[in-house]
């Protein structure tokens, strides 16, 4: 079976999810392209040192590193927001895009699994987990076609 081409590609038209510049803060903007995403989440130098910080942080206890975790960046994945708060009322548009997250991933599995995700034509991002024990893919999907409900309905029944 031939791979459908992903319509939310790194090609500049899809709607970007919003990034937080901490997990606490309720103002948001949109990202520009899935390939600036990307370089946030792999290469940024302070998020990188934030990872190394809640990392050190863990090894000593979870507890410990879980109150730094509010001053981490949060993304909204599935949904762009108006920029003032992450409730459903703060909703602008569906990115037809979804996190899977997978946790506790054996050290030795990790790579194999990542290049598993990595090759497969829905997937925009993938990336370890700021813990290192696990890894997150961002994938594409085609919206459905159905006058009976809405994205917002959608939103609101998984809520």
């Amino acid at each position: 079976m031939e791979k459908e081409p992903n319509n939310n590609s790194m090609n500049g038209t899809a709607t970007m999810p919003s990034y937080f510049p901490c997990i606490k803060s309720s103002e948001s903007h949109p990202l520009a392209d899935w390939l600036y995403l990307k370089s946030v989440i792999t290469s940024s130098p302070e998020l990188r040192m934030m990872t190394e910080t809640y990392r050190k942080r863990l090894a000593i206890s979870k507890q410990f590193a879980d109150q730094y975790k509010p001053e981490m960046p949060a993304i909204t994945v599935s949904a762009l927001m108006n920029g003032y708060g992450r409730q459903l009322a703060d909703f602008l548009k569906p990115t037809y895009m979804f996190q899977l997250d997978f946790d506790h991933v054996k050290k030795e599995d990790m790579e194999q699994l990542i290049q598993l995700v990595r090759g497969d034509s829905h997937t925009m991002v993938e990336y370890i987990t700021v813990s290192g024990r696990g890894f997150r893919v961002f994938c594409a999907y085609h919206p459905v076609d159905d006058d009976d409900i809405s994205v917002l309905e959608l939103f609101d029944a998984v809520l």
